[in-house]
């Protein structure tokens, strides 16, 4: 069972055995009263976010991660609608006033199954308020 950002965890709550798309998103290097946010637009045009963290296809966030910088912010779905998927961070605060600092995001599709394919991709974030695509990416 892939442990890596407690996917399984978060979909066995909502009922299911293992999610079809997943991301997750940690901050480096992790700093007090930092905050990067998630944001998932399916192919439909939904948008998962801190403040729509259930969209109706069935994807969720699942939860707000600590002011911190320790706790991941993972996106999960169980509906693996087919088509372009985008995942944004959002560079929302870091009361150390430091500009520079690393979003880490992993994205999983076909989670526990022969298909599985896991991707992490590093991305810097420059500036408080910032928005950035992060991946864009077919399913």
């Amino acid at each position: 069972m892939n442990k890596s950002c407690y996917f399984n965890e978060f979909m066995m709550g909502q009922g299911f055995d293992s999610s079809i798309i997943s991301c997750c998103l940690f901050c480096y290097p992790k700093f007090f009263c930092t905050v990067i946010d998630l944001h998932v637009i399916t192919r439909n045009g939904e948008h998962a976010w801190y403040g729509q963290r259930v969209i109706p296809s069935g994807g969720a966030i699942d939860q707000d991660a600590a002011n911190d910088g320790s706790a991941p912010q993972i996106f999960a779905t169980h509906s693996g609608m087919r088509g372009t998927y985008q995942v944004y961070i959002n560079y929302y605060y870091n009361s150390g006033k430091k500009d520079h600092i690393t979003g880490r995001l992993t994205v999983i599709t076909d989670e526990n199954t022969p298909r599985e394919k896991q991707q992490s991709y590093t991305v810097q974030l420059l500036k408080q308020g910032e928005l950035v695509l992060a991946k864009s990416f077919l399913y």
